[in-house]
């Protein structure tokens, strides 16, 4: 059976890329796509989403997500990863792609009571904001909740020990990785793993199996090339959003850990930090409380998974 899928994002590359992983997956039904702020401002990261929905053929609601983060700060944007319009050398057109407000999130998990799985891959304001709204429904009728956030006793990747996801908006994710054990969170300890060289792209370009294979070869050889640029010597580009849709289809490509989970905050050097418990005994507290921490991953599986998806024909 398919998994049911509303997903998300800021739509800069790696969004882009697990976008395109959901049209293609025939294991995944896109049912829903909420463009919020983060890589790219709301504006372009909803125009992201409308270009690549339209490529790929998909009539879904596209919810328009939040702008800013709860505090109501002006954002800051990864211009420098995602560039300027957020899908790298490409600016997308504008195409008139219906939108839909905030609250169509709770319709949609109405319509399909226990079936509709929740990944969210952009600062967690949109999901922060959806419990704080309807956090029973949340609860009761969301069977699984995946987050791309967070780094755990690894560097971060905007600050020295924080993740861009949770550094955008730390007081929303706080809120979201506190509320059960119906949630997976796929940080930086997995992502940068799971890389993806100039080799592996070529092979992806080369097979043109669908509409996305020039878009996929462009966006990421630009996001290999920011990477490179800011981490020199890095053996390729981590497609970090991509890995939470991946972990809902393909768990078991995963090592997931229970542990209780604090971002940071308070302004100063370490805000925007995730913090887990490893100690030893410390995850002997019942599952159901905490979010469970993929901490591993098959990196040879994964590379498989990869080029099978990004080089499969669209569906009919």
């Amino acid at each position: 059976m398919r998994k049911k899928v509303l997903l998300i994002g800021d739509f800069g590359i790696d969004d882009s890329i697990a976008l395109i992983y959901c049209i293609l997956n025939p294991e995944i039904e896109l049912v829903g796509v909420v463009a919020s702020y983060g890589n790219t401002p709301r504006l372009f990261s909803i125009r992201n989403a409308s270009f690549l929905l339209t490529l790929g053929r998909v009539q879904v609601p596209l919810i328009v997500g939040p702008e800013r983060p709860l505090n109501g700060t002006q954002p800051n944007f990864a211009l420098d990863f995602h560039g300027p319009y957020g899908l790298g050398p490409i600016n997308p057109p504008r195409i008139s792609y219906p939108l839909f407000p905030f609250n169509k999130i709770f319709d949609i998990i109405r319509r399909f009571p226990g079936e509709v799985h929740i990944i969210s891959v952009s600062p967690g304001t949109a999901l922060a904001l959806t419990y704080t709204l309807s956090r029973e429904q949340i609860i009761t009728q969301v069977p699984s909740i995946n987050i791309m956030g967070g780094a755990y006793l690894v560097p971060g990747n905007i600050t020295p020990i924080a993740e861009f996801n949770f550094w955008s908006d730390p007081v929303a994710a706080n809120n979201t990785m506190n509320q059960g054990g119906n949630i997976q969170n796929i940080p930086l300890n997995v992502t940068g793993k799971a890389l993806v060289n100039q080799s592996l792209i070529q092979l992806i370009t080369a097979k043109n199996t669908n509409p996305f294979t020039p878009i996929i070869g462009a966006i990421l050889s630009y996001f290999l090339a920011a990477n490179l640029k800011a981490s020199p010597g890095i053996q390729g580009t981590p497609v970090h959003d991509l890995l939470a849709v991946l972990a809902l289809v393909h768990p078991n490509l995963f090592t997931f850990v229970h542990r209780k989970v604090q971002v940071i905050s308070d302004q100063g050097p370490a805000f925007g930090q995730s913090i887990a418990d490893f100690r030893l005994g410390s995850n002997k507290t019942a599952k159901k409380r905490f979010p469970s921490i993929a901490v591993d991953i098959n990196v040879k599986e994964f590379r498989k998974e990869f080029i099978r998806i990004l080089t499969s024909p669209l569906r009919k």
